[in-house]
This record gives structure tokens, C-alpha cells and sequence, in this order.
């Protein structure tokens, strides 16, 4: 029980710690005056975008795109619950960061209809901290993949 509540305790404050850095970011982001920022000359700047599409701002009406958001979570974590150990801290810290990620974009789209991206570097698509969880949380996922299998 004790192994249990000390995963259980990991998972929630890597949730919560993410999803605050992401939000508490982009509220930074909002009321920031003195944007944009060049961090490295024109390669690396801090900008204000909002993002009404999907992933590279792929245009997709709101009324589809927010249940199709909550329908891949689901799919996503109950296809995961299949293979992997959630007890494992690799796994733990995969989910929590690639849920908090989707979960702070997906809170900017129901309170304002659009998602606040702002790091922007070189030619790539502006993104934002959730972006960078989801991404990270995949990563890690993918290459610890084989020590995570149950079966």
C-alpha cells in the first residue's frame, strides 16, 4: 500500500507541477509588455501566438476538435493501461507530463477558444510548455518502451 501511495503521490505532483508551469506561463505570456524577446538573436524569441488549430495550427473547427482532443486522451491512456507498467516511475512521469500537456491545451481551448503558444524557435511552428510535455512524455515513453512492458 505504501509503494502504491508514494507512485500514486509521484504521478500527481508531476501533473500538477506541469500543468501549473504551462498555464502559469502562459498567463506570463499574456499580460507581458515588453514582447517579443530575443533570447538568441532571431532564432530563439519569446512572441504571443494564439492557435486555433491542431498541432502546426492545422485549422479544425473548435466543436470537433475539442471532444476529438478528449477521445485521443482516452484511447490514448486506456491503449497505454494495456501495455505498460504504471507503477514504473519512467511511465509514471511519461503520463503525467504528456496528460498535463494535453490537459493545459486543452483547458486554453474551453476557457478561450484558442491555445497561447509563444516559444519560437527558427522556422519551426510557436509552441508552448504543454506542447513541450507531450512531446518529452512521448519520447521518454518510446525509448524506455521495451523496459516497460508488462507482458
Amino acid at each position: 500500500m505504501k509503494y502504491f501511495k508514494k507512485h500514486h503521490l509521484l504521478f500527481t505532483v508531476i501533473l500538477i507541477g506541469t500543468l501549473a508551469l504551462d498555464q502559469l506561463t502562459k498567463v506570463w505570456v499574456t499580460n507581458a509588455t515588453n514582447l517579443p524577446i530575443q533570447i538568441i538573436g532571431n532564432f530563439f524569441r519569446i512572441i504571443r501566438t494564439e492557435n486555433t488549430g491542431i498541432a502546426f495550427s492545422i485549422p479544425i473547427p473548435q466543436i470537433i476538435l475539442i471532444p476529438l482532443i478528449i477521445l485521443i486522451i482516452i484511447l490514448g491512456l486506456n491503449s497505454l493501461r494495456k501495455e505498460i507498467q504504471f507503477e514504473h516511475p519512467i511511465a509514471l512521469t511519461s503520463i503525467a507530463i504528456i496528460l498535463a500537456g494535453a490537459l493545459g491545451n486543452l483547458l486554453d481551448r474551453l476557457r478561450l477558444g484558442h491555445v497561447i503558444d509563444f516559444i519560437a524557435v527558427g522556422k519551426f511552428p510557436v509552441f508552448n510548455v504543454a506542447d513541450t510535455a507531450i512531446t518529452c512524455g512521448i519520447a521518454l515513453l518510446f525509448l524506455k518502451w521495451k523496459n516497460l512492458k508488462m507482458r
